[in-house]
């Protein structure tokens, strides 16, 4: 059966069986654009990013949560640098040790000595490799993985640091991008990344692993790929997380529904506690209410950025599908 068949096999079977998680009943967030404004939803946007831009933290160039947590950051900047923001592509490249490793943060480079990585992280790398086209820190990398036995970290409490069945083949999807030699294990991955994510977005807990699959949906939509899988991908999360504007922002692009949802997610005030990006935990938790904001800046960039594209090319503002 022909790949692409396959694709479409696969994704047929999985979009039959809805998510019985999609039928919960989530409280609603509170609308953050302020009564009265006269502009359209699309300008309420770019004033909440101006907003969150000023209550959002930083550590060094590093997007951080509250008390300088920059424990996971490089997958947080990763995204903010794909989607424009430059001291956030500084704070990537600013994790690499002298030897080619990365880490999980620029203060933790040469730190941790167990789980100083993960395939988490590793996708915040990808994310600023297609945004900067950094081959030197991808040569690097690559070395510095093949040189430790193709992981991602030398020990580690479990299997992050592996690479996991069709991994590699987004790793060859971003190289090919980048116009680099692929290694072995590039060439010899089989399973195709996309398909898999698909599949295991069907079984997996509402949070971090399903952000991770829209991560990787993100990922290859921003290296210009198009296939049922991804769009199967898509509807799917947005099936189980109905208000979680990232994942309708993958199903749909810059739509004015994508708009509504972001306004009414995303905090213009700064809550007690930034201590989440909200995207990567279960609506049920009222995440935004413990934004760290940067999430909701990373979106927006998107968004606007999208927009300004449509804009361009005579396809009007909003409405119109990825």
């Amino acid at each position: 059966m022909k790949r692409h068949q396959l694709c479409l096999k696969v994704c047929s079977i999985f979009m039959l069986a809805a998510p019985l998680s999609g039928c919960k009943r989530a409280p609603q967030p509170s609308q953050v654009a302020e009564a009265g404004l006269n502009y359209n939803k699309f300008d309420d946007l770019k004033v909440l990013r101006q907003k969150v831009g000023v209550w959002s933290q930083r550590c060094g160039v590093s997007a951080s949560k509250d008390d300088c947590d920059v424990g996971d950051s490089v997958l947080f900047n990763g995204l903010l640098c794909l989607s424009g923001d430059s001291l956030s592509c500084e704070a990537v490249r600013r994790s690499q040790g002298s030897d080619g490793r990365m880490w999980r943060a620029e203060f933790r480079v040469a730190g941790d000595a167990v789980n100083s990585f993960s395939r988490d992280m590793a996708m915040g790398v990808l994310a600023y490799l297609i945004a900067t086209r950094d081959k030197e820190l991808g040569k690097r990398w690559l070395e510095w993985i093949e040189n430790n036995g193709n992981r991602l970290c030398r020990e580690s409490s479990d299997n992050r640091c592996e690479f996991s069945p069709g991994f590699w083949s987004l790793f060859r999807d971003v190289w090919n991008y980048l116009d680099l030699p692929l290694s072995n294990a590039m060439t010899n991955s089989i399973l195709d990344d996309a398909v898999v994510t698909l599949l295991q977005a069907q079984i997996a807990p509402e949070g971090y692993q399903l952000h991770l699959a829209g991560v990787n949906l993100f990922l290859r939509r921003s290296l210009g790929q198009k296939n049922p899988a991804l769009d199967a991908l898509a509807q799917s999360l947005l099936a189980r997380q109905k208000m979680n504007p990232f994942f309708a922002y993958l199903a749909e692009g810059p739509t004015a529904n994508v708009i509504e949802k972001t306004l009414a997610w995303c905090p213009a005030a700064p809550p007690p506690q930034r201590t989440e990006w909200s995207f990567e935990r279960d609506e049920l938790e009222r995440p935004w209410e413990r934004s760290m904001g940067w999430e909701c800046v990373f979106l927006i960039n998107s968004i606007v950025r999208d927009t300004d594209k449509l804009s361009r090319s005579g396809q009007g503002q909003t409405g119109t599908s990825r």
